[in-house]
């Protein structure tokens, strides 16, 4: 093994280096937002179309929040990221009677492209510049829950786009390596891929 040490200046240079990185993520939360959106729905999508996921008994899609939820957070895709990101957290819980999680059947059905497009991304750019190295879905979840890190990442992604407090109060969130997921208010629009399509 080969040991660099660094010098006072180079250790200091460092140390600004993260703090810059640090305040750059921190100011650019919109970015990290979408990007643990996408690919969330992406892990999601991936599970669904192999077989790891069963609509119906792990997954329903649901519609998307409707009434004073959707109100509140923008839950049309007019409003952008935000709203997508609102409309998406009002959209994810436990359906019926808990044997499933809802899950937007847009993002079910679009993946990744709809969030990405609302956060100014084309198609061309999902391969290019986004996703890019490709990740093999089998290597990369190993033996962890696609479900549990594709809702994870949907969630944490969602609440960093969406600012108001009372919203994110109401919501499903993750602390302490726990998904804490509120009761679906929303219609399940698919229980099957047959529903779905």
């Amino acid at each position: 093994m080969r040991e660099i040490s660094m010098t006072s200046e180079e250790q200091n240079a460092f140390q600004k280096a993260v703090e810059y990185t640090k305040n750059w993520c921190s100011e650019h939360q919109w970015e990290i937002g979408a990007a643990e959106m996408a690919l969330g729905s992406a892990a999601i999508v991936w599970g669904i179309q192999s077989g790891v996921l069963e609509m119906g008994n792990d997954v329903v899609a649901s519609a998307f929040s409707q009434g004073n939820l959707g109100e509140q957070i923008g839950g049309t895709l007019g409003f952008g990221l935000g709203g997508v990101g609102g409309a998406i957290l009002g959209s994810i819980g436990v359906a019926g009677m808990g044997s499933a999680i809802g899950i937007p059947a847009a993002v079910v059905i679009g993946g990744g492209a709809l969030i990405l497009g609302s956060a100014g991304y084309t198609l061309g750019d999902l391969t290019t510049k986004f996703l890019n190295p490709p990740v093999d879905p089998v290597e990369f979840f190993g033996a962890a829950s696609v479900l549990a890190v594709g809702v994870a990442l949907l969630i944490d992604g969602a609440r960093r786009v969406v600012s108001d407090k009372r919203v994110l109060e109401m919501s499903s969130k993750i602390k302490d390596g726990v998904i804490y997921l509120f009761d679906l208010t929303v219609d399940i629009v698919a229980k099957s891929i047959d529903e779905l399509k």
